[in-house]
């Protein structure tokens, strides 16, 4: 603090030395008597320090209200900075405009998102009950033009969930309930909601149990493993699916799918970007892999991928979760 008043008051403190400097000067030139000379210094000195310390204390004062002030900006309950200089007190009205402005639009963009999330929840309630019926008139009759009906349908179900899980994530919806969960448990019911495209595709699928716990958010978890299951069947067109343990622990699931492109794996979580295979085949949203990261980086796991064309894609999964407690 001392460094930083030196350099608001550094033309003050310049100024008096200047001063004293010439006075000293001109005292030498004229012969007065410079016992005199020096003792008006002594005094002016000893003024200007307690001057120095009464304003370095008052610099202090103003300085702690400016923090408190710039930690309340826009919460509507701010202490301004009281002052008696003119100009000051013309910047600290145009700060208060301008955080009573932030504050009201902070407001309305927080009621647009709740009416935006409130809208989607909504919307992906009723978008279901079509879809349900749908399936349940495709099943009356099961042929294989009914079954990739309903494939067709599993899918679009799918992209509702996602739009769901999305809102709540852009929303800073954050509904974790950490628990101790069986792995293979977790795995098992996102491989049974995934079986049906298995099926259809003729995917063999090789997962023989990690045998585990986990510490995690069930529903969460969840979506992040069928995310990664859907990506593996859509761009496998014949082969196998693994889910295992790689050596140190981490879970792994592996396709034997087209593959990613070098230039694209570095870039494959970010929002929106859909990378070769997604402008080819015209099969991506480029969300689904960054909500997966978003999830993981929530729930305290890492999320890796590495990928060859024409040779596969491996997605692996930090199941240990790092400097957590539970109370």
């Amino acid at each position: 603090m001392f460094k930083e008043y030196i350099v608001y008051r550094k033309w003050l403190i310049i100024s008096f030395w200047v001063n004293c400097c010439i006075v000293a000067f001109v005292g030498f030139l004229y012969h007065s008597n410079m016992e005199g000379v020096f003792y008006a210094l002594g005094l002016c000195l000893l003024v200007f320090v307690c001057f120095v310390v009464g304003d370095m204390i008052a610099y202090s004062q103003k300085r702690n209200e400016r923090k408190r002030m710039q930690l309340a900006l826009g919460s509507g309950d701010v202490e301004y900075v009281k002052t008696t200089d003119p100009v000051e007190g013309h910047y600290v009205e145009m700060l208060e405009e301008l955080s009573m402005a932030y504050a009201t639009a902070q407001d309305e963009g927080a009621r647009d998102r709740r009416a935006r999330q409130e809208y989607y929840t909504t919307w992906v309630h009723q978008i279901k009950t079509p879809i349900a019926a749908m399936n349940m008139l495709l099943q009356q009759n099961d042929t294989k033009e009914n079954r990739d009906l309903r494939v067709q349908l599993f899918r679009i179900e799918e992209y509702v969930e996602m739009v769901l899980h999305y809102s709540r994530l852009e929303e800073g919806g954050q509904d974790f309930v950490f628990e101790k969960y069986d792995l293979d448990d977790l795995l098992r019911q996102c491989i049974r909601k995934y079986a049906p495209l298995f099926v259809q595709k003729r995917l063999a699928l090789q997962y023989e149990g990690i045998h585990q716990e986990i510490l995690t958010d069930k529903k969460w978890f969840c979506f992040v493993v069928e995310q990664l299951l859907s990506n593996a069947v859509k761009y496998t067109p014949a082969g196998t699916i693994t889910i295992d343990l790689s050596g140190d622990g981490r879970l792994r699931i592996s396709d034997t799918g087209i593959g990613i492109s070098p230039e694209d794996v570095p870039r494959v979580f970010e929002k929106g970007y859909t990378g070769y295979n997604g402008r080819e085949q015209q099969k991506s949203t480029g969300i689904g892999l960054y909500l997966c990261k978003q999830v993981t980086e929530q729930l305290g796991h890492s999320l890796e991928l590495s990928s060859k064309v024409a040779e596969g894609t491996t997605v692996t999964i930090g199941i240990k979760r790092r400097d957590f407690l539970v109370e």
